[in-house]
């Protein structure tokens, strides 16, 4: 804990925690749950994942999928 009183998370752990909540099936409150953090807290480490603020670990070390739910591609045909 941090001289407030209130529990630190280590970027890394955090980014764990963040993907495990992604795999398929999981709930983001019972990923909370498990790891003693709030459903309201772990949204806001996803968001910040999405918006590049968290810095996530190499998904492909981690066996998951190498893009994350949020991050979609297109593929357009190519025009003349």
């Amino acid at each position: 804990m941090g001289p407030s009183g209130r529990r630190r998370w280590p970027e890394h752990v955090k980014a764990e925690i963040v993907l495990e909540s992604y795999r398929t099936g999981a709930s983001v409150a019972d990923v909370a749950r498990k790891h003693g953090v709030s459903a309201p807290q772990l949204h806001s480490w996803r968001r910040a994942a999405r918006e590049g603020v968290l810095a996530m670990p190499d998904d492909d070390m981690l066996g998951l999928p190498l893009c994350p739910p949020w991050f979609s591609v297109q593929l357009r045909p190519n025009l003349p």
